[in-house]
This record gives structure tokens, sequence and C-alpha cells, in this order.
């Protein structure tokens, strides 16, 4: 009861209650874009980050600890100073000012979110049952699918959270490379 009091005093009190900005102001299509472009960029994060998460979780290979430790790099700087470089980057090929311009920041910025997350549950997993899927007879793709991806569903699901949640609130990469209004 305490904290749905709470919620229900933020919602709907002060000089302009929250249902009020959503309702009277033009807030209900600046928050339709900031949620759908965060699924989508949390969709491609993970899509362009899982590749790597299999390497850094399944091969020893020189110079992995370095690799990580680069693919970490962007995600410790500033939003601000990531969205001015990819600025930088991005104005020769005239994509700023558009959705892509964003997208491609927000996973640039976050495949270290789930390499570290997902990569380091994956790297404990015991292999043995996707091995016996494997010699049962079932290919590489289905025994990752019935077997390893159930598994890692929580770490994927936290990756996610996390990623949803920064490019949700990153207002300065939309801000610096958006252009959208």
């Amino acid at each position: 009861k305490g904290t749905a009091s709470i919620l229900w005093v933020a919602l709907t009190t002060g000089e302009r209650s929250l249902i009020e900005l959503l309702t009277v102001t033009n807030m209900g299509p600046v928050l339709w874009f900031t949620t759908w472009q965060a699924a989508l960029s949390t969709g491609l994060t993970l899509l362009i980050a899982m590749p790597a998460t299999y390497v850094f979780a399944n091969y020893d290979f020189r110079g992995k600890s370095a690799m990580r430790v680069a693919i970490t790099i962007p995600f410790v700087l500033p939003t601000v100073v990531v969205a001015a470089a990819f600025r930088a980057l991005l104005d020769p090929v005239d994509l700023t000012g558009t959705i892509w311009a964003i997208l491609a920041a927000h996973v640039f910025y976050n495949v270290a979110i789930v390499v570290r997350t997902v990569g380091g549950f994956w790297e404990v997993l015991d292999s043995r049952p996707e091995q016996a899927a494997r010699m049962l007879g079932a290919s590489r793709w289905r025994a990752f699918t019935t077997v390893t991806l159930p598994i890692l569903r929580p770490a994927l699901a936290t990756a996610a959270s996390l990623v949803f949640l920064f490019t949700f609130t990153s207002f300065g990469v939309v801000l610096l490379l958006g252009n959208l209004g």
C-alpha cells in the first residue's frame, strides 16, 4: 500500500502532475518515440552483441582480455562524448539527424553490457548438456536453441533490461544525433 500511494501522489499531484503532462501537453509522441527507439535499440544491441558474446564465452585466444577492455571503453565514456564522436564519424555519411545514427550509437555504447552480462554467465555454463544434445543428433543450432538459450534467458533478460533502461534515458545521444524535431 505504501508504494502504491507514493506512486499515486507522484502521478497526480504537484504543480503539473505526470498524468497531466502526458495527456494535456504534447508529451505522448515524445514518450512513444523514446519507447520504440529504446526497444529497437535493445533488440539490435542483443542481435549484434551475441556473436561477440559467443566468441568471448566459448573460446580462449590471445588478446582476449585486451579485446574485452576495448569493448567496454565506450560504455565507461560519458554519453555525450560517444554521441559527439558518432556525430563526427557520421557527418560525412550524412546519417546525422536520422534514427539510424541514434540506433548505431546505442548499439555501440551498449554492446559491452551484453558481452559482460551474458558472456560472464555463458562462460561458466556446463557444456555437457549441449554436447549430449549434439551426440544425440541435434544440429549446432538446435542444440543451442533448445539447451543453451533457455539457460541463458535470465542473463539475456538482465542485459536487455539494462540496455533498454540506458537507451530509454540517453537524452544526450538523441539530442546530439537526432535532430528529429
